[in-house]
C-alpha cells in the first residue's frame, strides 16, 4: 500500500505493511550480472588522481584502495565518479536473466550499482534521459521535503509490464554524484547515517509485529532489516562493511526479521573434490564467508558450480521465484532468539575484521605520507 501526501510533488511516498501478516519480498542485486560492463577495480583506477603502481594485494579492501587513490576533496572526487560512470557501455549479457527477475513482484529492489542497467531494462531509453527528467519523472522520496537525504530515502519508481518496482540505489547513483559511496571514508559516513536512522526508528520496529500495526517503510534500511531478502550477484566483499553491520543489526532486531537467502556460484573443484591449487586461497575465503554468513542467519542457497555464470543466474532466478511464492511470514521474535545464539561470536568476528581493516588503512596511509 502506498501513501501519498498531496501538494508535495513526488515526496512522502512510501509503502506500509502489517508484518504480522506479510513481510515484504526484497531483492538485493549486486554487480554480478553486469560484471562485463564494469568492475570495481576498473572504476577506482579510472577515478584515480594519480597514475601509479599501488602494489595492493587482494587482501586490501577495495574501499581502502579507493581512499588512497582518489582525490580527497569531495567535489573533485565526485565529479570524477560521474564522468567515469557516464562512459560505461551497457553490454546486457544477462539481459534475459534480468528481465526474468523483474517479472517477480518484489516489494523493493535494492542495488549496489551506481549505473542504470535495471532502469534501462524496465524502460528502454532511460539512460539517454537528462538528469532533470529522471528526477521529475521517476525519482521519489519518502520525506516531506525535497532536500537530498543521501541514499536512505530516495528511490526510482517504475513499471515493468504489470509489475511496479521501487529501485533503491543503496550506494548511490550516477545522476546524484554526491550520493556515490566508493571510498572507505564514504562507507563510514554511510554507516553513521544508517545507525542514526535505526536508532530513530527503533521504537516503531519494536511494535512492527503487533497485530494490526502497519509499519511504514521509509528507507531501504527498513526493507533490509525487516523483509525477506533475496541476494544475487552481490558477493559480500569485506569492503562493504556497512552491509555486514546491517546483517548484524538484523540479528539484534527483537521484533523479528524475515529470512535471508544468499546466491553465489560455488568455486570449481577437481575430481578428488579438493580445490584446484590456483584457487585454494579463494576456496578458503569462500568457506570463511559461508561460516560468517550462517552465523548471521543468512541461508547460503547451494546451487553447485556452473562454468557459465549466465546458467547459474538462471538457476538462481528459478529458485527465487519458487521461494517468493512459498516463503511464509516469519514468526515474531526470531531476531531475539537468534541474538542469544550468535551475538557474542558475531561481535568478536566483526571486531576482529574491523581491526584488520584499520591496520591496513594505517599502513597504506603511512606509506603515502598521510599519517
Amino acid at each position: 500500500m502506498l501513501k501519498i501526501v498531496k501538494g508535495l510533488n513526488l515526496c512522502n511516498k512510501y509503502k506500509k505493511f502489517e508484518l504480522s501478516k506479510k513481510r515484504p519480498k526484497v531483492l538485493l542485486l549486486g554487480n554480478g550480472l553486469f560484471r562485463d560492463d564494469c568492475k570495481w577495480n576498473d572504476i577506482i583506477d579510472k577515478c584515480s588522481k594519480l597514475d601509479f603502481n599501488d602494489n595492493f594485494t587482494d587482501d586490501v579492501p577495495y574501499s581502502i584502495r579507493a581512499n588512497v587513490k582518489c582525490d580527497i576533496l569531495d567535489s573533485v572526487r565526485q565529479t570524477k565518479y560521474k564522468e567515469t560512470l557516464e562512459k560505461i557501455k551497457y553490454g546486457y549479457k544477462n539481459k534475459e536473466v534480468l528481465e526474468e527477475l523483474l517479472s517477480i513482484p518484489f516489494d523493493a529492489i535494492l542495488t549496489s550499482n551506481y549505473t542504470y542497467q535495471i532502469e534501462e531494462t524496465v524502460s528502454e531509453g532511460y539512460i539517454n534521459l537528462s538528469d532533470k527528467t529522471k528526477n521529475t519523472k521517476y525519482c521519489f522520496t519518502t520525506q516531506k521535503n525535497k532536500k537530498d537525504k543521501g541514499n536512505l530515502y530516495i528511490y526510482n519508481h517504475m513499471k515493468y509490464g504489470d509489475v511496479i518496482h521501487d529501485i533503491w540505489h543503496i550506494h548511490g547513483e550516477m545522476r546524484r554524484k554526491s550520493s556515490i559511496i566508493l571510498t572507505h571514508d564514504e562507507y563510514a559516513r554511510n554507516i553513521n547515517r544508517i545507525i542514526e536512522y535505526t536508532h530513530k526508528r527503533g521504537y516503531n520496529m519494536k511494535s512492527s509485529t503487533e497485530e494490526g500495526y502497519e509499519y511504514h517503510f521509509k528507507s531501504w534500511v527498513d526493507y533490509f532489516i525487516l523483509g525477506d531478502l533475496y541476494i544475487l550477484g552481490f558477493g559480500f566483499d569485506y569492503s562493504e562493511f556497512d552491509m555486514w553491520w546491517l546483517l548484524n543489526r538484523r540479528l539484534r532486531e527483537k521484533s523479528g526479521t524475515g529470512k535471508v537467502f544468499f546466491y553465489e556460484n560455488k568455486l570449481k573443484t577437481d575430481k578428488t573434490g579438493e580445490a584446484n591449487k590456483t584457487k585454494e586461497a579463494n576456496k578458503t575465503k569462500e568457506a570463511d564467508k559461508i561460516i560468517a554468513l550462517k552465523n548471521l542467519n543468512v541461508e547460503w542457497v547451494d546451487l553447485g558450480h556452473e562454468d557459465d555464470y549466465t546458467i547459474f543466474y538462471r538457476k538462481a532466478v528459478e529458485n527465487i521465484k519458487m521461494k517468493v511464492a512459498s516463503v511464509p511470514p516469519e514468526e515474531p521474535g526470531i531476531g531475539k532468539k537468534a541474538l542469544t545464539i550468535a551475538t557474542n561470536e558475531d561481535k568478536a568476528t566483526i571486531l576482529k575484521y574491523m581491526s584488520i581493516v584499520i591496520g591496513i588503512f594505517k599502513t597504506h596511509a603511512q606509506r603515502k605520507g598521510t599519517l
